[in-house]
């Protein structure tokens, strides 16, 4: 079967700045259908030339946009050894499965945005939820012309292969980055309110940080202000989205 990666003629970099981003956004359990989600969200973002973007490797390393990439460069994203052996071919499996792929993209609607379980009281009618009180939750669908293409590319793709990945239910242990084997600061890595209160942490540290250099550079332009609005609002917790400030969910 054609793999995800040669129906979308995607490079090999970008295929692996997907997965690596996949990997740490992702719940990981419930056969991979969240894995397969945040991928249908990234191809989605490429159909509509997200930010200006149609390159994978730009458009997860969107500032702003996907959490897990924030602390590492384009060199880091696309290497393929970021992640060991095991965790790697395991997101890859839902990946590269096609019709996973087709599936989450339909039940989303080509969903351009998503948000994770803390934020699930923003979740509206017609969100598509891969695993009820676990995975993200996938929103701001695309426009029907931009959709249609997305299906076009699909369209050969046998439905009876949309089996989940089983061994997709294990969970990321660690990541290697500089310095050697570290912590994956994950807030799907074991679904534990321990888990869970490390990422809160380590994002609002990020935003912090950048807004103290922002601050301390005397910067006083709009993205300042932005960041330090989003950090007063608690926006850490789930993806961070500037039109967020300017069309809030709730």
């Amino acid at each position: 079967m054609v793999s995800t990666a040669q129906l979308f003629n995607l490079t090999p970099q970008e295929r692996i700045a997907a997965i690596n981003t996949v990997a740490r956004e992702a719940y990981q359990g419930g056969g991979g259908k969240d894995i397969a989600a945040v991928t249908a969200n990234l191809l989605s973002r490429r159909l509509a030339n997200y930010g200006g973007n149609t390159n994978l490797v730009d458009i997860v390393k969107q500032p702003g946009q996907y959490e897990a990439n924030f602390h590492l460069n384009r060199e880091q994203i696309t290497n393929p050894g970021l992640l060991n052996e095991a965790d790697y071919k395991r997101v890859a499996d839902v990946f590269d499965n096609p019709a996973m792929i087709k599936d989450a993209y339909q039940k989303s609607g080509g969903a351009l945005s998503f948000r994770g379980v803390s934020a699930y009281g923003n979740r509206k009618q017609g969100d598509y939820v891969p695993v009820e009180g676990k995975s993200n939750f996938y929103f701001d669908p695309l426009d029907q012309t931009t959709y249609q293409k997305g299906l076009d590319v699909f369209a050969n793709v046998p439905a009876d292969s949309n089996k989940p990945i089983i061994n997709a239910d294990q969970f990321l242990k660690g990541y290697k980055g500089q310095g050697g084997a570290v912590t994956i600061n994950n807030y799907y890595g074991d679904g534990t309110e321990t888990q869970q209160k490390k990422s809160k942490d380590y994002t609002n540290s990020i935003l912090t940080n950048l807004v103290l250099q922002q601050n301390n550079s005397q910067m006083a332009d709009p993205l300042s202000q932005m960041m330090n609005q989003m950090l007063m609002r608690g926006e850490g917790s789930g993806k961070l989205n500037p039109l967020s400030l300017f069309n809030p969910l709730n």
